[in-house]
Parts: structure tokens; C-alpha cells; sequence
């Protein structure tokens, strides 16, 4: 789940607990997890997986899977750490203080 660009998932209201800003918007919660169940589903109900999709079930792959889940989410966390700090706010301000500048194309 993305609630904000700027806080991390486990600070998005000060003083308050993680579990519940991600409660608060309950159709984006029910959403993810309709998701991940919509996908796990097809592949371990017998019959379906292998008669229709033509999967069979993965053993150790889910290793791979939540391990990869954990670094996107680091990842991210490590991106919005950064980009609150003060370097990047400072390169932020050379860059658009600077002679190049923005430039819009064409202009």
C-alpha cells in the first residue's frame, strides 16, 4: 500500500499506530488483499491449476517472493528517508537555483 510519498508506512500519523492509518482506508486494504488472494488462489485449487492454468504449485520460489517483497518495501523506505533529508533538499535547490534550470522543451 502507497498512503503517502513523503511519510514512511510505519509513521504516517505521529503518536498514532501504523495498523491503524492503513485500517482507515479500508477499500484500499480489502483491495490488496483481494489482489494477493485473486492470484494465490488459482494455483493450489486442484484441478484448476493444472487442468486450466496448466501451473502446479510452488515450493521454494515463495522464498524468492516475499524476499524480493522486502526489499522493494526497504527499498522505498530507504527513497522517502532520502528524499526528507536535507541533501536532497539542498541538491533539490542548487539544481532549480542553478543557470540550466528547468527547461521546458521547445522554449
Amino acid at each position: 500500500e502507497l498512503k503517502s510519498l513523503d511519510r514512511s508506512l510505519f509513521s504516517l500519523t505521529p503518536g498514532r499506530a501504523f495498523y491503524k492509518d492503513i485500517w482507515v482506508n479500508q477499500v484500499l486494504l480489502c483491495s490488496v488483499v483481494g489482489g494477493m488472494i485473486s492470484v494465490v488462489l488459482p494455483i493450489y485449487i486442484p484441478g484448476l491449476n493444472t487442468h486450466v492454468f496448466y501451473q502446479s504449485g510452488i515450493s521454494w520460489e515463495w522464498g524468492v517472493v516475499i524476499g524480493m517483497s522486502l526489499v522493494f518495501i526497504a527499498w522505498c523506505e530507504i527513497w522517502k528517508l532520502f528524499c526528507r533529508g536535507p541533501l536532497f533538499k539542498h541538491w533539490t535547490r542548487a539544481f532549480i537555483n542553478s543557470d540550466e534550470g528547468v527547461h521546458i522543451a521547445g522554449q
